[in-house]
């Protein structure tokens, strides 16, 4: 009687190791890739049934679709893998069908630093009624998808504007996840336009405008943020003209010197791209390196050279997709009449010489 009794012992105790209970977050170098469930929890399903019978969602999110990803099944659970995986610190519901089964919780890392928005740009206290987008730029890598829940604008201290920003999915994050980039919905933008025509332009000369980031979103590493961040401006004239490159005004470095360049667009420049679209070359069409600063609401450009100055022409050269704070670029105005207007430049780079001396 008791050999029995032990035998049965045995045999629920090895059930057990091989039958997991419960669900289970999958890892995979410090991202929580998966989850997997087991049969006490979703009771009974085919194989070639999983997918179109199961689905997971962000719990209490203003969009109630499913996440896209691969279902499988283990050792007799099913394994859920996202296409992009599971964030810290939210939570997530396991539905069969319309029924909830099952809300988890990817935990938050507590060693991770709380995020802080540490730019807002443009930075100006006036900005054109066109403005086309303003970026976000935090210390720490952010979580995705749920920018639109924080990021609200006022008209004049009292009016919400709803539909304001672009629901864009994906979001336009950085690689890093550091910076988002925040559209102004384009078709209240250009003129001529049915929601330009019916709904009327987004912002109005004169009006005060201001953008708050709410405290509570949370990092990649699902740390919240504790401070809400505002920014106030105000819609000046429309701009619809494109920048100028032979309206900058460029000083005059001293060869045999690590003089700072210092470029004057004479307007706000889209500060993402300024970074990235402006270069310094020398005689030999070679690109000078160094280190660029941008200052003054984005109207100015501080270049500092690695070495000194060699005597010769040097070139600045700015991408065509360099724009202005409405989506004027180098080559074309953002709002342009595609019969009428003249056709873009079809130019790529465009330059100014100096002579460095």
């Amino acid at each position: 009687m008791r050999t029995t009794f032990f035998l049965l012992l045995i045999a629920a105790f090895a059930w057990k190791c091989s039958s997991p209970q419960g669900h289970e977050l999958l890892w995979s170098n410090g991202k929580p890739t998966a989850i997997a469930v087991s049969k006490d929890i979703y009771g009974d399903a085919p194989v070639d049934s999983i997918e179109s019978t199961f689905s997971v969602r962000v719990l209490n999110s203003s969009n109630d679709q499913n996440m896209l990803g691969d279902w499988s099944m283990a050792d007799g659970r099913i394994v859920f893998t996202p296409v992009i995986s599971f964030s810290r610190g939210y939570s997530y519901e396991l539905l069969r069908k319309s029924k909830s089964l099952l809300v988890f919780t990817v935990p938050p890392d507590e060693l991770a630093t709380t995020p802080e928005l540490t730019g807002f740009y443009p930075s100006a206290d006036t900005l054109p009624e066109n403005l086309l987008k303003v970026y976000l730029r935090f210390s720490e890598p952010m979580s995705i998808g749920r920018s639109l829940q924080y990021a609200t604008l006022v008209r004049n201290n009292k009016d919400t504007l709803h539909g304001t920003f672009l629901d864009l999915q994906p979001e336009l994050w950085n690689p890093d996840r550091t910076c988002l980039t925040l559209w102004l919905d384009p078709g209240r933008i250009k003129q001529g336009l049915i929601p330009n025509e019916v709904l009327g332009e987004l912002l109005k000369k004169g009006d005060s405008y201001t953008v708050t980031v709410s405290a509570g979103w949370m990092s990649k590493k699902g740390k919240k943020s504790t401070k809400s961040f505002t920014k106030t401006f105000y819609a000046g004239s429309r701009d619809d003209k494109k920048p100028d490159i032979k309206a900058w005004r460029i000083s005059q470095p001293r060869a045999e010197t690590k003089d700072t360049l210092r470029i004057d667009f004479g307007e706000s420049l889209d500060f993402l791209l300024i970074e990235s679209a402006v270069s310094i070359s020398d005689s030999s069409g070679n690109e000078v390196p160094g280190e660029i600063f941008i200052k003054h609401n984005e109207k100015t450009l501080l270049f500092v050279p690695k070495n000194n100055w060699p005597p010769g022409i040097h070139s600045i050269n700015a991408d065509a997709q360099l724009e202005d704070l409405s989506g004027n670029n180098l080559s074309r105005p953002f709002d342009r009449n595609l019969l009428k207007d003249a056709p873009p430049d079809q130019r790529l780079k465009f330059t100014r010489s100096i002579e460095i001396r």
